[in-house]
């Protein structure tokens, strides 16, 4: 898979971040859903972690455990830096410019946390549509 779409899927899994202009939506909260990877119906904190792993091996192209986004060809690099720079800011716990495993699959999960009110790591399906209905309108 090109490394820019991964880039882009990956700033997706970053999923369900509150946005600057509007503080009380979450973007892509969708995105969540494809964490269900048993497809039982219920997100656990576990399964979040998993697709974060699984989408964080398509980003370290030589297994390293260091994401090779800046690898990617400058022209291709301008025209996503827009998924690239919120995606290092949100995950780039030690400021480094760099995106290791452990920070990108151990991340902020702000969605995830605002979603589950009862704090059982895991977004049961009230939960899930409750999340759903918070989703910034597209515009």
């Amino acid at each position: 898979m090109n490394i820019l779409v991964t880039v882009a899927i990956a700033g997706l899994a970053a999923m369900s971040l509150q946005t600057a202009d509007a503080p009380d939506c979450i973007e892509n909260p969708d995105r969540l859903l494809e964490s269900d990877l048993n497809s039982d119906g219920v997100i656990t904190r576990g399964e979040l972690g998993e697709r974060r792993s699984s989408i964080f091996t398509r980003l370290d192209r030589n297994g390293d455990g260091i994401a090779e986004m800046a690898d990617a060809p400058r022209m291709a690099r301008d025209r996503f830096s827009d998924a690239l720079e919120p995606l290092l800011a949100t995950f780039d716990a030690n400021a480094d410019g760099r995106l290791t495993e452990a920070e990108f699959v151990d991340g902020p999960t702000p969605g995830f946390d605002r979603a589950d009110n009862n704090e059982n790591d895991r977004l049961e399906p009230e939960e899930i549509a409750a999340l759903q209905a918070m989703a910034c309108s597209a515009g």
